[in-house]
């Protein structure tokens, strides 16, 4: 291989590495990471500093004006909140499974789509060959003809044909280079430089599944899209147990350090301070909030429940079983009816040019 080519391999990873889709989907699945860390924080108690100072005017029980200032430090571990910390993890991890699984199907399609171009530029580089060759020789041939035709050995009808079908190989060639053109630019759009020394790529014979049947078991159980389609109705299962928790009750351990002076509490005091050191077990169990958790519970029960993604989860099934059934039928159909393709009309010359040969050369 000469030195500067660009194989098809290196034409996939410089696209994956920088295709601005495949950077965003990236981006959105750490993104998906600190979602699970903030979910992960109920698990872990809080900690917390008050501090203050001020007046305080008081008239009953008696009449002094104090100066009260106060510090607090504040311990909390939640003991149980319904569930709602560990189904909220659950679903959050759901998440990042199907961000995942998106950045993968990106990652598959852009290297689908790098491939095609770069494919499509060999295929089209080929086309312009044959082109130019075909051109070549009708030119040649149309000279002999001229030279018969001006010596009186042929006569001037076969020269208007051979210039007829020169002017045919003529436009044919402009119509493959213009076609070549928009191939590069194609290739340019999706890779991010023009195609230089594309080198042909071997078929991956190898990796081919040996039969139809395997090819779909193979696109069920690996498809990325089906895959982040499963995880999504996951994650919406923990949504609605998540809606749930709010109808339980909440129980917390909250332990407080608390320095006062000159405050209500310590004004019969003689130094007028006081420390105090607070360990108290607290339930708590919300018995009215304005209906809010009632609704919040009725909008995500359809949610969970809802067939919009199960109807994707059939049609994507339906679809990953089609695409190795018509993949298959055109790879054994190729050798029988070969694709008609921009050289038809080129190849379409060579019986006319096989007899016009014979015919000079005899």
């Amino acid at each position: 291989m000469f030195a500067g080519a660009e194989t098809l391999q290196d034409a996939v990873q410089k696209m994956i590495s920088s295709n601005p889709d495949i950077r965003a989907v990236a981006h959105n699945r750490l993104a998906r990471d600190e979602e699970v860390r903030q979910a992960r924080s109920g698990y872990f108690p809080t900690l917390n500093v008050e501090a203050g100072a001020g007046k305080d005017w008081v008239e009953k029980p008696y009449d002094r004006e104090l100066s009260p200032r106060e510090a607090r430090i504040s311990l909390r571990q939640n003991l149980f909140a319904g569930l709602s910390t560990m189904n909220e993890v659950e679903r959050q991890k759901a998440r990042v499974e199907s961000e995942a699984y998106v950045v993968r199907s990106t990652a598959d399609n852009t290297a689908l789509k790098a491939a095609n171009v770069y494919l499509e530029v060999l295929k089209n580089q080929a086309i312009v060959e044959l082109a130019q060759e075909n051109l070549t020789l009708h030119q040649r041939i149309s000279d002999q003809i001229r030279l018969r035709s001006e010596s009186g050995v042929d006569r001037l009808a076969d020269m208007d044909q051979v210039q007829s079908r020169l002017n045919l190989a003529q436009a044919n060639l402009v119509v493959t280079e213009q076609n070549l053109l928009d191939a590069q630019t194609n290739y340019n759009a999706v890779v991010g430089n023009l195609p230089m020394q594309l080198t042909r790529p071997e078929p991956p014979a190898t990796l081919l599944p040996p039969s139809r049947d395997e090819a779909e078991n193979l696109a069920v159980a690996n498809h990325p899209q089906l895959k982040s389609a499963l995880a999504d109705l996951e994650a919406r299962r923990k949504q609605d147990e998540v809606a749930k928790s709010p109808f339980m009750p909440i129980i917390d351990l909250e332990a407080d350090q608390i320095w006062q002076k000159d405050t209500y509490n310590t004004s019969l005091d003689e130094d007028q301070e006081r420390e105090d050191l607070r360990v108290v077990l607290r339930l708590r169990y919300n018995l009215f909030n304005g209906w809010k958790d009632e609704a919040r519970k009725t909008e995500t029960t359809p949610i969970a429940r809802s067939s919009n993604q199960r109807d994707f989860h059939g049609k994507l099934m339906r679809q990953l079983k089609r695409r190795p059934t018509i993949s298959s039928n055109v790879f054994n159909l190729r050798p029988k009816q070969p694709v008609p393709t921009q050289s038809s009309g080129i190849s379409d010359n060579a019986p006319c040019l096989m007899f016009l040969t014979l015919r000079l050369s005899g």
